[in-house]
């Protein structure tokens, strides 16, 4: 029967809570602190909840020996309290029967051969949001779209030079994107003083409304999905898999074929996981079968550029050479074959092997070393954030890339068996 004074004792234990949480510890109860306390209260790890990922955690904590669940339910009702409570009490954790982050990242550490490290950043995850916003996220996601009525003629022509579109029917709804004076549009439906317009249907990128930038950005999303943790897959971290198993893997990939043990020397040598660099090969090389990837000739004309070799020029150039590249670097939009074959000139991929080697250099300095070792972290590079307050550096504009680039990656986890997991994972305070 809690009174409403906030006295010595409360203060201790509101430091206890901050301590044990990795706040600063101030026995205030401030806005971090009170965000905490509701974001673990938030669903679905407590009592009273439903859904899928009840059904794993049943599976997981079945597994360990706490239960005996042949068929868990979606309910998170007292039987999984207690179950819970046994985990927590077995190890040395905070007995409150709900899987807080600490809860859950424990269990995944138990329940199989996953390492994980947490990374905490000096910024709140609304900070953060408010960086992102300022940045021009993008996004492919679909919106209802909306112009002021006031700006479209009986045409249904634009009449300003430009519009604004919004998410929702009001300027306080975030600007979707623009249209140009004399653009027509087609009406859907009318509320007050605006028009529902088709827009997204049209528009492949647009801007991303606050909340999906804050779903995918808030990490307490992913990690209890199987699939969706590879974004924090530590990238700077080798799969130990075999040449032979990644052969396997890679047979039947065109130029890619019998390139495991280069894969894993890339990786070793450069600092960057060896299913990470075949996954992206993978991807950029079209399984092997790209022509960038099966050697592409540069020579030098009288003049000492760097020119692509043709039946016409071929006598009138010196210092040919058959390049290789595997993974686009260089190939820029709208000259993507000839920047990517003058790159691995440059760089001396003569060879199959010489540009996955040579690629993982540039993949490791560019990012994983520079801090940057997950997808997480290349898409949304919370350092940066945490450092200087600016959103730099960034792989992607599009909030969902991060999430789209695990499925290569998760697929050639199962494919190969692999089962040890190096998770690093971002901690917002």
């Amino acid at each position: 029967s809690p009174s409403q004074y906030y006295g010595s004792v409360t203060v201790g234990v509101v430091e206890n809570f901050q301590d044990y949480y990795d706040l600063p510890v101030t026995g205030i109860a401030d806005t971090a602190t009170r965000d905490k306390i509701a974001e673990i209260l938030s669903p679905p790890y407590q009592s009273g909840d439903r859904g899928d990922p009840i059904v794993k955690l049943k599976e997981d904590l079945t597994t360990l020996g706490f239960a005996n669940w042949s068929d868990p339910s979606q309910y998170y009702g007292s039987v999984t309290v207690s179950v819970v409570e046994d985990f927590q009490k077995a190890y040395g954790l905070e007995v409150n029967g709900i899987v807080d982050e600490i809860t859950f990242v424990t269990l995944l550490e138990a329940v199989g051969s996953e390492e994980i490290n947490t990374t905490q950043y000096d910024l709140t995850l609304e900070e953060a949001l408010a960086i992102q916003m300022g940045a021009n996220p993008q996004t492919d996601n679909e919106y209802d779209t909306y112009v002021s009525k006031t700006y479209i003629d009986d045409n249904n022509k634009v009449t300003a030079n430009t519009l604004n579109v919004r998410g929702g029917p009001g300027t306080n709804y975030w600007e979707v994107g623009q249209l140009s004076e004399g653009t027509e549009v087609t009406i859907l439906n009318e509320v007050g003083g605006w028009y529902q317009i088709e827009y997204t249907e049209n528009h492949q990128w647009v801007n991303a409304s606050s909340n999906d930038v804050l779903y995918q950005l808030d990490p307490t999303n992913f990690l209890s999905n199987e699939r969706e943790r590879f974004q924090f897959l530590d990238l700077a971290r080798n799969s130990n898999a075999t040449a032979t198993e990644l052969d396997i893997y890679l047979n039947g990939k065109g130029i890619l074929e019998n390139q495991g043990q280069a894969f894993i020397d890339a990786g070793s040598i450069h600092g960057v996981s060896d299913v990470y660099l075949v996954s992206h090969a993978r991807l950029e090389t079209g399984n092997g079968g790209s022509a960038l990837a099966n050697g592409v000739e540069v020579g030098k004309n009288p003049s000492g550029d760097l020119v692509l070799v043709t039946s016409n020029n071929k006598d009138n150039l010196t210092d040919i050479e058959t390049t290789y590249n595997m993974f686009g670097i260089g190939a820029v939009d709208g000259n993507a074959h000839q920047g990517g074959a003058f790159r691995a000139y440059e760089e001396g991929w003569f060879s199959p092997d010489e540009a996955i080697v040579g690629g993982a250099q540039f993949i490791g300095d560019s990012y994983i070393k520079a801090g940057q070792n997950t997808l997480y972290s290349m898409r949304w590079n919370p350092a940066a954030m945490a450092a200087n307050g600016t959103a730099s550096h960034q792989y992607a504009t599009d909030i969902g890339w991060a999430s789209k680039q695990i499925f290569s990656m998760y697929n050639l986890y199962q494919d190969l068996g692999i089962s040890n997991l190096y998770l690093d994972v971002p901690q917002y305070k």
